[in-house]
């Protein structure tokens, strides 16, 4: 299997294309569609949601999730944690 370069990964997130990035196979052998977030629509989410897992995580500040009134949630070693 070919890999991309990493300038080229950022390039391509840049041009807000979706970009896959595996861990190694003799992990977890898992991947992660990601998406630029400032350049999200309608057709990203609807793509996440299909071939992607039951959660869209988006990495932001604390004031942007206060500024939407949404608590933000995530996991850490095997517990619920919340800003």
């Amino acid at each position: 299997m070919e890999f991309n370069t990493v300038q080229s990964i950022i390039e391509a997130i840049k041009m807000s294309k979706p970009v896959i990035v595996v861990d190694d196979h003799d992990l977890q052998n898992t991947g992660s569609l990601i998406f630029n977030a400032e350049k999200l629509n309608l057709e990203n989410i609807n793509f996440l949601k299909e071939y992607g897992d039951k959660y869209i995580y988006v990495a932001a500040s604390k004031q942007f999730y206060e500024g939407l009134n949404i608590d933000p949630v995530y996991e850490v070693v095997g517990s619920m944690h919340a800003f």
